[in-house]
């Protein structure tokens, strides 16, 4: 038996107890890593790392965000050296860096340097059919959309409802619209796809020991037998991508755990039954993955996977295999399609309906030519023009919510929306620099100097809201003044100019 490390503490007067591991979790890692390296894993939980974030290059580009960062809030960044809309925060002496305005409309995403690794070695591309197929809470699937461009057809699939709700609001917050949400059980999403996507992230879910520092709790149920349940979902789930990806496709298999349980085993026993190779990979601050383990052998080939340490990373632990599918694979029996109210329609079917909106904000009707739409009847969406999935019974919702039907059967333009469209929103802007009006506007008030008896139809009335040359939302004049129509949803007292 190898050296407990489970009283080791980092040198200080008073153990801190997040620096401390528990017996189980301690002698396993000393019988992979050795008690010298789990003593600088235990030493790492007691000091406080560094944040990171991730420039959403859908709205805004790194060195744009760096000097606004630094010039509005004194947040100073250092840039990724491997990825390229990585930023690390150097300086935050007010600790603002989730309390900016630009954080609350989805200019970048605060996201472990680790966490932005699998759809950074994906290399999803533009135009493409990708899936993300345990997406919540969105911080890695709105990284694919980022990269995609908007582009091809992203299909976001996650099981549990409140954390879906998470996903939808992050796929919001940062202007995607290229992606399909659904909500299913990962498993069991092949009778629908068989041999079909480009590109699948399988980011499954696990014992978490890679991120113990922000998960204590995983120190008071961890053992190798409690997370038997959560191997048999996880071999489930890349078995399932596998059939679910076409043949020259390829898969990223990660977790932010250190187990060979949870990672080698898995992969050694899909390259023993499936027609997949590994594509190399290669992380700094990582090693390569182990071909053994106490008491077992794996295929060579696993050292071609990679697993990043926290003590050599000073990030968080994740594992990272990259498959590609050499063959077909067996069909299974198709899946019976739910029934769907969403209709996915070109722009000249639904282009009665925004009338308004192009006449309103002088938006080309060429750039609109380019987008599909999903009408749910009550509600219109907007949908990447390569979207050429029609079963949307499967579907919780496509696209990015354009805006609702008003009685006139006009459209009323979505806050989110406008600013998804604004590089293409020519006129009917206002312009809000006073800070005082502008959080009126953002808490879902009314701005009382811009009254207007004029106008009577609720489309024509409509506004864009602008501040410091970006676009931000909607609002409607009235003769009471300008009202917010910021989403209640994403209003937020607690942030800062």
């Amino acid at each position: 038996m190898y050296p407990t490390t489970r009283n080791i503490t980092k040198k200080s007067s008073t153990p801190d107890k997040k620096n401390v591991i528990s017996g189980h979790i301690s002698d396993y890692l000393t019988s992979l890593f050795g008690e010298a390296e789990v003593s600088r894993f235990v030493e790492l939980l007691g000091n406080p790392r560094k944040q990171s974030i991730r420039v959403n290059t859908l709205k805004t580009g790194r060195d744009k965000l760096k000097t606004v960062l630094e010039s509005k809030y004194g947040i100073v960044t250092e840039e990724h050296p491997e990825i390229s809309e990585g930023l690390v925060i150097a300086s935050d002496p007010e600790n603002l860096i989730g309390k900016t305005f630009e954080h609350l409309l989805g200019y970048y995403y605060i996201q472990s340097t680790s966490s932005m690794l699998p759809p950074h070695y994906l290399e999803p591309e533009p135009g493409t059919k990708v899936l993300d197929l345990c997406a919540a809470p969105g911080s890695k699937s709105t990284q694919l959309a980022a990269m995609m461009e908007n582009t091809g057809m992203l299909v976001l699939n996650e099981v549990q409802g409140d954390r879906l709700r998470t996903l939808a609001f992050n796929v919001e917050r940062t202007n995607v619209f290229n992606a399909g949400i659904i909500q299913s059980k990962g498993e069991w999403l092949g009778k629908y796809y068989q041999n079909y996507f480009d590109k699948i992230l399988v980011d499954v879910p696990c014992s978490g020991l890679g991120i113990i520092q922000k998960k204590e709790e995983v120190n008071k149920w961890w053992s190798i037998s409690s997370i038997a349940g959560l191997i048999n979902l996880q071999m489930s789930l890349v078995i399932a991508a596998v059939k679910m990806l076409k043949p020259g496709g390829e898969l990223i298999y990660s977790t932010c755990t250190l187990t060979t349980e949870e990672n080698e085993e898995i992969i050694d026993k899909v390259l023993e039954k499936y027609p997949v190779e590994l594509i190399p990979v290669s992380v700094p601050g990582g090693i390569e993955g182990f071909t053994s383990a106490p008491g077992k052998k794996f295929s060579p080939e696993l050292a071609k996977t990679t697993r990043v340490l926290p003590w050599l990373s000073n990030s968080e632990g994740f594992y990272l295999a990259k498959i590609v599918k050499t063959g077909e694979t067996e069909k299974v029996k198709d899946g019976a399609i739910p029934e769907g109210r969403t209709v996915i329609k070109p722009f000249k079917k639904v282009k009665p309906t925004l009338s308004s909106v192009i006449s309103n904000f002088g938006i080309s009707e060429d750039y609109l030519s380019s987008l599909q739409f999903a009408d749910h009847g009550k509600k219109l969406y907007m949908v990447s023009g390569d979207w050429d999935d029609h079963r949307t019974g499967i579907y919780d919702r496509i696209g990015l919510k354009l805006g609702a039907y008003e009685k006139s059967e006009q459209v009323i333009l979505n806050s989110i929306a406008a600013q998804a469209l604004a590089p293409h929103i020519t006129k009917g802007i206002i312009d809000l620099d006073n800070h005082e009006e502008l959080r009126t506007y953002m808490e879902g008030g009314i701005v009382k100097q811009y009254a207007n008896f004029e106008r009577t139809s609720g489309a024509e009335r409509q506004v864009v809201i602008r501040t410091a040359g970006e676009i931000i939302g909607t609002g409607v004049v009235t003769e009471r003044g300008l009202k917010s129509q910021f989403p209640r949803g994403h209003r937020n007292q607690n942030f800062r100019f």
